[in-house]
């Protein structure tokens, strides 16, 4: 009978595996005395600010703890902890060229040797796990993966097996291409700089194209932060980067869709629905065609009227009446 621990491996996470996460992700050099449960005596140690992060930990806690390993015919769990994990974050982001199949390969081959290797399809469900840790992107090798399209009602984004990350997340993203990314940055992955540009976009769109300083739309972000448990990051304006010129390589269709929606938005309420239901051209002909013969059933009933008015006038100017004192 299985356990909970084995049924269930990622459920539990301890402080230690969260700052290795972020060691992993954002290069922190968290100090001695925070690794050990102490209390933090540097001024720059970043794990200060982990805190903020509390969104982003509830997220990492919540892919990771429904994880159910593939325990058939004997076969070991892809992923036996969060160390497993953050072993393959680790090589997916130092090794952003090497294609999928052969990472998996490499990886699951390198760590059980010649006993019993885990199912196929429990390595790629690792790897997925791996990848929305690093950039909250779903990337099965197929559309056809039907238990995680009912998970996130849509299509998710694939990465085939002979496709290396960073061109996965150059199609994720495909206004991001890579050779625009490879040369300025050397001392980090293109994929740290896919990350870094997107990144960049949602901070600068939030504080500068739809939510800019001192003006209503401030106003509204911060009530949205009350009440709605947007993350309060998003009202500290002294982190926006890149200045009212930044280029929107990935979000730029977004935020045009977003613009069309504000120049043309879509209607609401019954009314408003259904004259957008009727407002093809075939009904615009058929409301012209209508309004033409109302207007000619009236020309005619104008013109009766006048000749009957006509016509009294003239009795009345033939067969004067007249009135006795």
């Amino acid at each position: 009978m299985l356990s909970l621990d084995t049924a269930y491996p990622l459920k539990e996470i301890k402080e230690s595996k969260l700052q290795r996460l972020c060691t992993l992700l954002w290069d922190w050099e968290i100090c001695e005395a925070c690794r050990k449960g102490r209390q933090c005596q540097e001024r720059d140690c970043p794990w200060q600010r982990s805190s903020k992060l509390d969104n982003f930990f509830a997220f990492y806690k919540e892919v990771t703890s429904s994880y159910v390993p593939e325990l058939l015919a004997g076969s070991p769990a892809a992923l036996r902890s969060h160390d497993d994990l953050l072993d393959l974050i680790e090589i997916i982001k130092n090794q952003p060229i090497r294609p999928r199949a052969e990472l998996i390969a490499a990886y699951f081959a390198q760590r059980e040797g010649t006993s019993k290797s885990s199912r196929p399809a429990d390595q790629h469900r690792a790897v997925n796990l791996a990848v929305q840790a690093i950039s909250v992107v779903s990337c099965p090798t197929s559309n056809r993966s039907s238990s995680e399209v009912l998970e996130l009602g849509s299509l998710p984004v694939v990465w085939p097996d002979g496709v290396g990350f960073g061109d996965f997340m150059c199609s994720a993203f495909p206004q991001l291409e890579a050779r625009r990314i490879q040369p300025e940055v050397r001392s980090s992955s293109p994929t740290t700089a896919i990350l870094a540009q997107v990144s960049r976009e949602v901070l600068h769109s939030i504080q500068v194209v739809l939510f800019p300083f001192n003006s209503d739309s401030e106003v509204l972000l911060r009530s949205l932060v009350r009440k709605a448990s947007l993350d309060p990051d998003c009202a500290q304006y002294g982190f926006a980067v890149g200045g009212d010129d930044l280029a929107y390589s990935c979000f730029g269709s977004k935020l045009m869709d977003l613009y069309d929606e504000v120049d043309n938005p879509s209607p609401r309420g019954f009314v408003e629905k259904w004259f957008e239901r009727k407002s093809g051209a075939r009904y615009v002909m058929m409301a012209t065609f209508i309004g033409v013969i109302i207007a000619v059933i009236l020309g005619i009933l104008s013109l009766a009227v006048g000749l009957f008015q006509s016509w009294v006038a003239y009795e009345a100017w033939k067969h004067p009446v007249s009135i006795a004192d």
